[in-house]
């Protein structure tokens, strides 16, 4: 695994396509950490409803950002942290399969979520 030569080397004929790549992920980056930092906030100051599928929510976009993240470092660094970046796709995965199963849960069974005004 160490000597897996970075993205980069393969695009580095093209350095505006390694530019818009870097440039591209690292606005997503930027978006897919703020909204589970803003949801977190609404949670704290506000009694949101559903908070369990809010922090599901903001899991599973912090575990895309970090991704994307990884994506970058990648592009340059290669080697061993592919591992670091198979492990943020995983922890991506995990919590995406774990959302879509909770809101299953809520559209059959509404009751167990969603609070009653009686």
């Amino acid at each position: 695994m160490l000597n897996l030569v970075p993205h980069g080397i393969c695009l580095s004929s093209s350095p505006q396509i390694i530019a818009l790549i870097v440039a591209s992920n690292f606005a997503i980056v930027l978006a897919y950490f703020m909204i589970p930092m803003v949801l977190a906030v609404l949670l704290f100051r506000y009694r949101m409803p559903m908070p369990t599928i809010i922090t599901l929510f903001g899991v599973f976009i912090a575990g895309c950002g970090a991704s994307h993240a990884m994506d970058i470092v990648t592009m340059f660094v290669g080697g061993n942290w592919y591992w670091l970046q198979v492990a943020a796709l995983a922890i991506t995965a995990v919590a995406s399969l774990t959302t879509s199963a909770v809101l299953m849960d809520v559209l059959l069974r509404p009751d167990r979520w969603i609070p009653s005004n009686g």
